[in-house]
């Protein structure tokens, strides 16, 4: 069973990723918490991945996610938001992140990731 915990400021998103996830007979949703418990959770929890949406107007996501990597160095991150570009990619790498994706895209860059580690 592969853990994900999902860091997102938007209850919305985060409903909506944990039914989605957990139609996967595989995966489970170790928790989901806000960007400010993102580090303290992920230590706690130990998920196989953490998944952060990026989007967010109240802390920047990337500036979450480097603390997210730097807590947790281990973890392989996925961060996802509604529009992706290169300009992202290239700072989400930089910081740590395994996989940029889109909402859209978010499952299959998951199953990728898992594939790899198994």
């Amino acid at each position: 069973m592969k853990r994900i915990l999902i860091v997102s400021n938007d209850v919305v998103v985060t409903c909506s990723l944990r039914g989605i996830f957990e139609q996967h007979a595989d995966w489970t949703v170790c928790g989901s918490v806000l960007y400010r418990d993102a580090v303290n959770t992920a230590k706690q929890e130990r998920p196989d991945l953490v998944v952060l949406n990026i989007s967010v107007p109240v802390m920047s996501g990337l500036s979450a996610t480097k603390k997210v990597r730097k807590g947790t160095p281990s973890v392989p991150l996925v961060v996802f938001c509604a529009i992706t570009s290169s300009r992202l990619e290239e700072a989400a790498v930089e910081v740590g992140v395994k996989s940029v994706s889109s909402e859209s895209d978010l499952v299959q860059s998951i199953q990728k990731l898992f594939s790899f580690a198994a």
